[in-house]
């Protein structure tokens, strides 16, 4: 058998097909994650060369895509995301909302309250963390975030609590991809070093961090689960200069307490659901 009758058959048989399915729909996601990082349209060109295909691949991808929505044309050959993802966005929103945030968000409120210091819920999605809810500080020098805002699982106390307790080959992946990476406060992160304090963090069941995300802000983590399942992490976060001493003390134990209640109300609502 030649050399070219070999390769023919090893990219067209099964295992070929499986391969070459998954390298398109890898290819299609980096289309829309290049697309999403964007606040304007893009040239295909340039949707190629982010991607790193080649252009004609990049339009059978981009045409397709069309062809369901995630993907519009606009004017002069450029293209945007597509009006179709609000409908996957919005059915993805109520269910969480009829889940985790219909028992996270009164919680929440009441910690907010009680400590006077912002709030919010992140959860573990893609390999990185997404803000899924918050409760802003009453007080006039607070720290402000955003619903839906998309942050690295190696920068702050509410991603990397979640890093702390996903499986080896997420911690392993997210490890590789930080290596040398700059945090705000100017620290550069040493993927060993980083492997060791998320060892630390998984034994104490928290995390504090300083002026990784925002300047002169702490933020204070624990996890949230359902069934034993990570599903999100609760922090507690506001301006350095209150997060010392007996208040950053109290500060862990209101985000470890609120955590583990939002994780008993969960339990107890998968058990009624039964």
């Amino acid at each position: 058998m030649g050399v070219s009758e070999e390769r023919r058959q090893s990219t067209t048989g099964p295992k070929g097909t499986e391969v070459a399915g998954t390298q398109a729909l890898a290819r299609g996601v980096g289309v829309l994650e290049v697309l999403s990082g964007e606040s304007a349209p893009l040239d295909i060109e340039q949707v190629a060369e982010r991607v790193g295909v080649p252009l004609s691949t990049t339009y059978r991808i981009v045409r397709y895509l069309a062809q369901v929505g995630l993907v519009e044309h606009r004017e002069q050959g450029r293209v945007a995301l597509g009006l179709r993802l609000l409908d996957l966005a919005r059915v993805t929103w109520l269910q969480v909302e009829s889940g985790l945030l219909r028992i996270a968000r009164p919680l929440m409120q009441e910690l907010a309250q009680r400590t006077q210091e912002t709030v919010m819920l992140m959860a573990p999605t893609g390999g990185q963390a997404i803000c899924l809810e918050y409760i802003e500080s009453s007080r006039p020098v607070r720290l402000s975030f955003e619903r839906g805002r998309v942050m690295p699982l190696y920068a702050g106390a509410a991603s990397k609590i979640l890093l702390a307790f996903l499986d080896d080959r997420e911690r392993k992946r997210t490890l590789a991809a930080a290596e040398g990476a700059v945090l705000e406060n100017g620290r550069v992160i040493s993927s060993a070093e980083l492997s060791a304090e998320l060892t630390m963090i998984e034994k104490a069941g928290y995390c504090v961090s300083e002026g990784e995300v925002n300047i002169d802000t702490v933020g204070v983590a624990a996890p949230v689960f359902r069934r034993r399942r990570l599903v999100a992490s609760l922090t507690v976060a506001g301006p350095s200069r209150r997060f010392t001493g007996e208040h950053l003390s109290q500060m862990v134990d209101a985000a470890v307490s609120g955590a583990l209640e939002i994780s008993r109300r969960l339990e107890q609502a998968a058990v009624d659901d039964e």
